[in-house]
């Protein structure tokens, strides 16, 4: 949805998980010797990936699969729910 488009519209809340999870992802698994990316200030960073996975659907499972990924980088930086990634 472009900058000051009025129109209403539904994103099914797994679109948007999906999202979330896909966009922190792909910034978490960046090589190491890129330079750091700021911090994500705003919900709307995440807009062109939710365009990107309207345009292009991932397969079943992939939730699923984002969600172990995510999971296992948070296990293997010793990470727990009251500290963050």
């Amino acid at each position: 949805m472009a900058a000051g488009d009025t129109t209403v519209g539904f994103t099914p809340l797994s679109l948007v998980e999906t999202a979330l999870l896909l966009g922190s992802l792909r910034r978490l698994c960046r090589p190491s010797d890129l330079r750091p990316l700021p911090r994500i200030r705003s919900l709307a960073y995440f807009q062109p990936v939710i365009e990107e996975l309207q345009d292009h659907p991932v397969p079943d499972g992939y939730l699923d699969y984002l969600r172990l990924k995510l999971r296992g980088l948070r296990d293997k930086a010793g990470l727990t729910k009251g500290n963050r990634l």
